[in-house]
């Protein structure tokens, strides 16, 4: 059994896994002490505990208590032993969770051409060709946009992923809808426009698609596939490549 903790902004992402397949997905806003033994309760030790966090100090607190309750744990960095080669100019800097996705498309495709797209609070998109992570792009995701055009305006009104509009509606009949559609289509664009430079650029494409605002752009996203390219939508991926990292370095 091995131990995935994704440790983000808001929330904590636990990952149970027997060899490959998860058993356990929990989403929690902190992690204590009785959470981590009653997972131990539960499975067991576990062989392998691995975290990713955008919290130097949440990480270092997580994996104290792990190590209280007898878990080996590591903490992945652009150091950790991984399938393939960081061409970043500053990989320190390349978020933990960028990584682990990267692996995550891995794991699911072997070697190949991959371009990762994470629709969330940001939108990110990474390139893998040839066993070597080339690059990426960081984007506003939806309701970033959606806050920014409201505090950056005197009089735009701020709006949610609630008032999402019909997807048909390409262009806002009033000011709320013109705000939505500008934000939701100028990410659906960019996604797009993505897509087709990288799957000319690049031969049989895998394009894997993740983030908790999948399901908001799933519709669209399903037919942006080309003739060269596949696409692959795993809303676990980063658990899965972190899962994968955990085996490989023990290995």
């Amino acid at each position: 059994m091995v131990l995935t903790i994704d440790i983000g902004n808001t929330k904590t992402k636990i990952a149970v896994f027997d060899g490959e397949q998860p058993v356990e997905h929990i989403v929690v806003e902190c992690i204590n002490q009785k959470f981590i033994d009653n997972l131990v309760d539960k499975f067991g030790v576990f062989e392998n505990s691995i975290i990713s966090s955008v919290n130097p100090e949440e990480e270092q607190r997580v994996a104290d208590l792990l190590t209280k309750s007898g878990l080996k744990c590591h903490l992945l960095s652009h150091k950790s032993a991984l399938p393939f080669e960081i061409d970043y100019l500053t990989p320190a800097t390349l978020g933990k969770d960028r990584i682990a996705a990267l692996a995550g498309a891995y794991a699911i495709g072997g070697k190949g051409n991959y371009l990762i797209i994470d629709c969330g609070t940001c939108n990110t998109y990474d390139l893998l060709v040839d066993g070597h992570f080339v690059g990426g792009n960081i984007a506003p995701g939806i309701q970033m946009r959606l806050d920014a055009m409201h505090h950056f305006t005197a009089a735009l009104p701020q709006c949610t992923l609630d008032d999402a509009c019909e997807k048909e509606m390409l262009l806002g009949e009033t000011t709320k809808s013109a705000i939505w559609n500008g934000a939701y289509w100028g990410v659906m664009h960019e996604i797009n426009g993505y897509i087709n430079r990288y799957s000319k650029e690049y031969e049989d494409l895998k394009i894997v698609v993740t983030g908790g605002l999948f399901t908001l752009l799933e519709e669209f996203i399903a037919q942006l596939s080309t003739d060269n390219s596949q696409l692959i939508h795993e809303p676990m991926l980063v658990p899965i490549g972190l899962n994968f990292i955990a085996n490989y370095t023990s290995n």
